[in-house]
């Protein structure tokens, strides 16, 4: 195959390289489209291996991003593989990982000018803003948001995506004085879409990672600008509409935080901290059973170990307790809906606490890395590093409530080019 790619087309390898991973970051923002993704990964596949038959592919063994990537899938594989089902966990993580690790590797090695990765920043930019249309679209043609949740192929999991594009937009914003107003314009929309979807912790994330970028920068003046433009958002579209206020209202209250230390809140709903306290200590408590490598990649065995293994029969012996009363009946649910609903919990189900470590300390090196970076190098690398900072700041907060791997989105994008950026600085 890669004798005939290079025999018969009509692309150098760059060229060849470059299309695949922007084949594959225009199909991320939609569902419903997994076999665009798949030709797509195929594709950066190819890429990869024609790289290393021509010895072009320039991966820094050395650099600790490689380093704690590398040991992290070393325990995630491990883990699969002693896992309660490893034909499943492994399909998981190749699910998962594969395209994820093509696109690091490819984004690092043939996007390492700031031509090229400014390109990157437009491509996923405006194909997010297409999705963003497309959900304000479904928002006003079924009128009520739970029917839109339900039905519509881009309201459903919007708010959590747009953590992963919100800091591209200001990266472009602080890049381009020519196309400030323009990516302004595509912020101040995706928020609001966030309101009109009413995703709470995805928008409060989202905020505070780009305040972060800001801070990161030193860029007072925008900064200023951006906290003037969310009081006038919130003064003009949270505050006037009923459902929105009462929505994010709660996130904002004290009660909201004590109910979750009241038994007597559990089970009362899915929806806050109360509802999601018994689900994390059963998380907790199945987890326990394995502690070391975990029962292996992949949340969706949750649902149904807990039924197998006894725990849903020994909490319903106890429906007198609040706690438990509310354990067996969420974990009763249909495996698919039964998730930990917490992205480090989440790990230490599937892979334990040598996972949980291994993934500790790659975001900290990430984190630790994105800092320093933000206060060398060219304006360009700075603000690589500091889009790079401010979505693991986002990704971690959205961890408490949702379980989004790295790897997930264009996340390893923005790692491929922070490390193309990190090498260029290093020469």
């Amino acid at each position: 195959m890669i004798r005939i790619l290079r025999a018969y087309s009509p692309l150098s390898l760059e060229e060849f390289a470059r299309i695949s991973v922007f084949f594959y970051l225009l199909a991320l923002p939609f569902t419903h489209n997994a076999a665009w993704k798949n030709i797509a990964t195929v594709f950066m596949l190819l890429a990869v291996l024609w790289l290393v038959k021509a010895r072009s592919l320039e991966i820094d063994l050395r650099s600790p991003i490689v380093i704690g990537l590398s040991a992290l899938l070393v325990i995630l594989t491990l883990s699969a593989l002693t896992g309660v089902a490893p034909l499943e966990s492994l399909n998981e993580l190749r699910k998962h990982f594969l395209p994820a690790i093509l696109l690091f590797m490819l984004t690092s090695v043939v996007f390492n000018d700031e031509i090229w990765q400014r390109r990157v920043f437009i491509i996923v930019g405006a194909a997010f803003l297409v999705r963003t249309g497309l959900a304000l679209g479904e928002l006003i043609h079924y009128e009520d948001l739970q029917v839109a949740r339900a039905d519509g192929m881009f309201v459903k999991g919007f708010a959590l995506d747009a953590g992963f594009y919100l800091p591209v937009y200001l990266g472009l914003a602080l890049w381009s004085h020519s196309q400030r107003w323009l990516t302004a314009l595509a912020i101040g929309l995706v928020i609001t879409t966030i309101l009109m979807v009413q995703g709470r912790a995805p928008l409060l994330a989202s905020l505070i990672s780009m305040l972060a970028i800001l801070f990161l920068l030193r860029r007072w003046r925008v900064l200023a600008i951006f906290l003037g433009l969310g009081l006038l958002l919130m003064l003009t579209i949270v505050l006037p509409k009923l459902e929105i206020r009462e929505r994010f209202a709660p996130a904002f209250s004290l009660q909201t935080y004590l109910k979750a230390l009241d038994p007597q809140e559990y089970g009362r709903g899915s929806d806050g901290l109360s509802g999601r306290t018994p689900i994390w200590l059963g998380v907790i408590e199945i987890a326990n059973e394995r502690p070391t490598l975990g029962h292996g990649f992949g949340w969706k065995k949750l649902g149904a170990i807990a039924v197998e293994k006894g725990y849903v029969a020994r909490w319903q012996e106890k429906n007198d307790e609040p706690i438990a009363q509310a354990q067996s009946d969420y974990f009763s649910l249909p495996t698919d809906k039964v998730n930990p609903h917490n992205l480090y919990l989440q790990i230490y189900f599937e892979a334990g606490i040598l996972g949980l470590m291994a993934y500790s300390v790659l975001v900290l090196i990430l984190i630790k890395l994105a800092w320093q970076q933000s206060r060398r190098g060219s304006e360009w690398g700075k603000i690589v590093a500091a889009i790079t900072f401010g979505f693991l700041i986002d990704h971690l907060i959205l961890g408490l409530a949702n379980g989004l791997w790295l790897g997930l989105g264009p996340s390893m994008a923005w790692l491929g080019l922070f490390e193309a950026t990190r090498r260029n600085t290093a020469r």
